[in-house]
C-alpha cells in the first residue's frame, strides 16, 4: 500500500474477490499489473510492443520460441529480453514460464493428470514438469498436490 496506495490495492483485492474461477483471478491480476506498468511509464512511452508481447505470452504461455516472438514484433532477442526486462520486471521467459505455471497450479487443483498436463502445456517430458513444480514451489507434485487439498 505505501508503493500503490490503499485504494489501488482495494480495487484489485474487490476484482479478487469476485472472480468466478481461478483463471480470472490470474487474468485480473495481470491486467492489474500490465495496466500500472502503462501508468507507470505513460501510456506513449511504453513500447506498445512489449505490452502486446505481455498479452500474448499471458494467452498463450507455451510459446515454442522467444525468438520467433521476438522477430514477430521486429526485436532481436537480447533486445526484446532488455526491454521487457526493463518494462515488465521480468525477462519473457521467465514471464511465459510463470504464467504457464499458474494455469498448470489451476489444473492440478482440478485434478487433472500429470500427462495430460505434460501434453497441454508444452513440457517435454513428465521430468520437465516435475522440475517446473519443484522450481516454482518447492514441492514435487505429488507434495503439492496433498498441501493443496
Amino acid at each position: 500500500s505505501d508503493l500503490l496506495g490503499d485504494g489501488i490495492l482495494n480495487n484489485l483485492e474487490e476484482s479478487i474477490k469476485v472472480a468466478s474461477s481461478s483463471i480470472e483471478v490470474i487474468n485480473n491480476i495481470q491486467e492489474f499489473f500490465i495496466q500500472h506498468v502503462l501508468k507507470q511509464h505513460g501510456r506513449f512511452s511504453a513500447d506498445p510492443r512489449l505490452i502486446a508481447i505481455a498479452q500474448q505470452l499471458a494467452s498463450r504461455p507455451s510459446i515454442d520460441s522467444i525468438v520467433q516472438l521476438a522477430n514477430q514484433y521486429g526485436y532481436s532477442k537480447r533486445s526484446l529480453e532488455r526491454h521487457f526486462q526493463e518494462t515488465i520486471g521480468l525477462s519473457p521467459k521467465r514471464f511465459m514460464l510463470t504464467v504457464r505455471f499458474q494455469h498448470v497450479l489451476c489444473q492440478l487443483k482440478k485434478g487433472k493428470d500429470w500427462k495430460t498436463i505434460v501434453e497441454q502445456w508444452g513440457y517435454h517430458d513428465q521430468s520437465h514438469f516435475i522440475k517446473d513444480v519443484k522450481q516454482f514451489t518447492g514441492y514435487t507434485p505429488n507434495q503439492l498436490i496433498k498441501t493443496c487439498s
